[in-house]
């Protein structure tokens, strides 16, 4: 298992010599430290407003998070990311809530918010 404060120090780390400079380790521990931040600060919807299309990106934060033994978290991310398997980008560009509403039309989203909320800390000991 991790730690917060690896965690906290492999995003530090990335912050200041790129992401794309970290080891194998770090790059993972980096992934989901930055899931985490963007979840924090927006949800699903925040996090995957700014990750979509990127879906490498994501898909790599995925199996970090197996890889750590968040497979609680992970299924979940998983599940929210299998919303947007035909999702391309909108011409002429739109809003999120009008891809939203094109993409998870039942609000499952709001729902797997909730069971990242339920989450002892995303699944990571302290």
């Amino acid at each position: 298992m991790i730690t917060d404060d690896e965690l906290t120090d492999a995003f530090d780390k990335a912050m200041t010599i790129g992401p794309d400079n970290l080891n194998g380790r770090e790059r993972k521990l980096y992934l989901i430290q930055d899931f985490i931040l963007e979840w924090e600060n927006g949800s699903f919807s925040g996090y995957l407003y700014n990750k979509i299309p990127n879906f490498s990106h994501i898909h790599e934060t995925i199996s970090a998070m197996d890889t750590h033994g968040l497979n609680e978290l992970s299924q979940i991310l998983s599940e929210a990311i299998s919303l947007f398997k035909t999702y391309k980008e909108p011409v002429p560009a739109t809003t999120w809530e009008f891809v939203l509403k094109q993409y998870d039309p039942s609000g499952k989203l709001d729902i797997l918010d909730n069971l990242v909320n339920k989450l002892d800390n995303y699944g990571i000991d302290g």
